[in-house]
């Protein structure tokens, strides 16, 4: 399914917990688990889109070309779970799919133009 699929982290490279968000449903690990808002299921897949997601001071927010279409603040065990998050990898992506990284991110060695020599280079 297309979409984002990413596992997370602690400072340890610990298993915390995975995230998955694609036109039908999002997920995070034993938190979420829903159906996507209206507004999200109606884009098309293949649309060229600003698609960003972020999981920060305990808040999960997905933006579509800058605007804020989900967003949901983690309680109790689940904010105290994804609080302690200090990496993300991507997993099950295309190539065509591309990424940026924020001045509060850091590319990991397999994180760059070809995605690691998996996807080609033109």
């Amino acid at each position: 399914s297309s979409g984002i699929n990413a596992e997370y982290g602690d400072e340890n490279g610990n298993a915390l917990g995975n995230f998955q968000w694609n036109l039908k449903s999002i997920h995070l690990t034993g938190c979420i688990s829903c159906q996507t808002p209206p507004a999200m299921r109606q884009l098309k897949r293949g649309d060229t889109t600003a698609w960003n997601f972020s999981l920060k001071d305990g808040v999960l927010q997905l933006k579509v070309d800058g605007e804020v279409l989900y967003e949901n603040k983690l309680k109790g065990k689940c904010a105290e779970t994804y609080s302690e998050v200090k990496r993300f990898s991507f997993y099950d992506s295309t190539c065509e799919g591309t990424f940026n990284l924020t001045d509060e991110m850091e590319a990991g060695e397999m994180m760059n133009s070809d995605c690691g020599g998996t996807c080609p280079q033109e």
